[in-house]
């Protein structure tokens, strides 16, 4: 659900669902929480620019 929304129209979304995939990544590193491909990296710099 929180890699859904990562995808979502609204930038302040965005990052609070990066900052909640970040936390879960640091507390279970074994876990592949994020999918960095291009396009993701792409959505994810746009969303940035916007806050």
């Amino acid at each position: 659900m929180l890699r859904d929304l990562l995808s979502d129209s609204n930038p302040m979304v965005v990052a609070n669902a990066v900052a909640a995939l970040s936390e879960i990544a640091e507390q279970s590193p074994q876990t592949k929480v994020f999918d960095l491909t291009g396009p993701t990296i792409n959505k994810l710099l746009t969303a940035l620019n916007e806050c």
